[in-house]
């Protein structure tokens, strides 16, 4: 696998992990409220991984 398509494949990685930790924060609010400290874990995660999204991307000049 080249360096591009690794990249990429990490990217798209991330973007899943953020999109499946989403789905997750909402069922979790909608099963508890938007207050509960199980959806703000979910929501500090999300921060967590979109961070590093964004780190990955201006290191590959994709932002």
């Amino acid at each position: 696998m080249r360096k591009n398509e690794q990249s990429e494949d990490r990217l798209t990685s991330l973007m899943q992990e953020i999109e499946l930790l989403r789905k997750e924060m909402v069922k979790a609010a909608d099963d508890y409220g938007r207050d509960h400290p199980t959806v703000l874990e979910y929501s500090k995660e999300i921060d967590r991984y979109h961070n590093l999204l964004m780190r990955y991307r201006e290191e590959l000049g994709k932002v």
